[in-house]
C-alpha cells in the first residue's frame, strides 16, 4: 500500500486548509445576513467573496520536492454610503457653510424632510397645536 496519494483539497494540512475554508464559509454568511439586517434595503446589490488560493512552487526539482501553499481571504461588503440633504449658508462668522437639519431624514427617506422644533425633536403630530 502506498504512503502518499495525490494531491487533493481535504488533504492541504492533513486537512485544517478545508476546515478552515469551511469554517470561513459559515462566518461569511452569517456576516452577510447581518450585514443585510442592518441596513435593509440599501444592502441590495452587496456582495461577499471567499478567494480560496493553492499556490504549487517548486522547491527542489532535483529532489522532486514541492511547497503547497493554501490561503483564505473573506471580503465583505462595505457600508453603503449615507445622505443628508444640506443648503447653502452662511455660519455665524459670515462663513460659507452647508446647513443641515439637526433631524429630518430616515433610512429609507433621506431625502424626505421631517417636521422637526427648534430643539430637533421631530413633530410626531402634524396637526397645528392651536386647532389641537
Amino acid at each position: 500500500m502506498k504512503q502518499y496519494q495525490p494531491l487533493e483539497i481535504g488533504l492541504i494540512d492533513e486537512g485544517r486548509f478545508l476546515a478552515q475554508a469551511n469554517a470561513d464559509l459559515r462566518e461569511m454568511q452569517a456576516k452577510l445576513c447581518a450585514y443585510v439586517a442592518e441596513h435593509a434595503e440599501r444592502a441590495k446589490g452587496g456582495k461577499a467573496t471567499l478567494t480560496i488560493s493553492v499556490t504549487l512552487a517548486v522547491d527542489n526539482p532535483d529532489d522532486d520536492l514541492f511547497t503547497v501553499k493554501s490561503q483564505t481571504k473573506m471580503t465583505m461588503p462595505q457600508r453603503p454610503a449615507s445622505v443628508t440633504m444640506a443648503i447653502s449658508d452662511e455660519d455665524g462668522d459670515g462663513k460659507s457653510c452647508l446647513h443641515v437639519r439637526r433631524t429630518g431624514s430616515d433610512r429609507t427617506t433621506p431625502k424626505q424632510g421631517k417636521f422637526c422644533r427648534d430643539d430637533g425633536t421631530i413633530v410626531t403630530d402634524p396637526t397645528p397645536a392651536e386647532s389641537a
